[in-house]
């Protein structure tokens, strides 16, 4: 690939090629491909099928590692502020390339650490794995799509469609992630996940009561995973200030 650094993704199953298997690689790669000029997406190289009709995607090589390794190999290192310090700078990257998504009207619909690299040379973020990637409008109420513990309630809802605030609502977990260094306790202890789910249709995703979330400074943190947490969509912020 002309001597760039690259990743090549092998489709989700690793099956053959079927029609459906197909589109949904193009749609990843045409979502990825809409946010090219965007440095929080990576940039899509290429798509090839290989001889056994095993399709893959080929982006650009983010030297570095997930956030969700990030944040558990370093929590211990830090202080309540220190670690809020550093969430705020990877929330910024990470609202930057969700807005440009969103500009375009495209929902992750997927968003968590684990989706998220953080090179290691510059400490920038980028969003990856688009594969559930659409405009919500195409959706239908009985699409379910995410991981439970970064679902938001209206993709739970039979009667809703997932939103572009879907978005905003694993945006506000991600936060929690970062600065408590690890998902809310409630989540964690719950290992059915319809007891996980029931959280979250219940409203009921976290605490934030404990003592680190109280120290000086931290009311911003404080109001802004509240504020991702609205139940309604329409009432969370855009991914845009206040959102780092």
């Amino acid at each position: 690939f002309n001597g760039k650094n690259v990743v090549v993704k092998e489709l989700r199953d690793g099956k053959t090629l079927t029609k459906a298997k197909l589109q949904e690689l193009v749609q990843e790669a045409s979502i990825q491909g809409r946010g090219h000029d965007n440095p929080h997406i990576p940039k899509i190289v290429g798509i090839y099928i290989d001889s056994n009709k095993v399709p893959h995607v080929v982006m650009e090589q983010v030297p570095g590692k997930d956030l969700y390794d990030s944040i558990r190999e370093t929590a211990g290192n830090r202080d309540t502020q220190s670690r809020a310090k550093v969430a705020l700078h990877f929330m910024s990257g990470i609202v930057k390339g969700l807005e440009a998504m969103h500009a375009r009207g495209i929902a992750h619909l997927d968003l968590k650490t684990q989706n998220t690299m953080v090179n290691k040379n510059t400490l920038d973020t980028k969003i990856i794995d688009h594969g559930f990637g659409a405009p919500p409008a195409l959706l239908s109420e009985d699409t379910l799509c995410g991981t439970p513990e970064y679902i938001s309630p209206e993709v739970l809802d039979p009667d809703q469609k997932p939103h572009l605030g879907s978005d905003i609502y694993a945006l506000g977990t991600m936060l929690y992630e970062m600065v408590a260094g690890q998902l809310p306790e409630k989540m964690l202890n719950k290992t059915d996940i319809r007891d996980k789910m029931a959280l979250i249709i219940n409203g009921d995703p976290g605490d934030l009561s404990e003592d680190c979330w109280l120290e000086p400074g931290m009311d911003l943190i404080h109001d802004l995973i509240y504020a991702c947490w609205e139940r309604d969509p329409d009432d969370r912020p855009p991914p845009k200030p206040p959102l780092p």
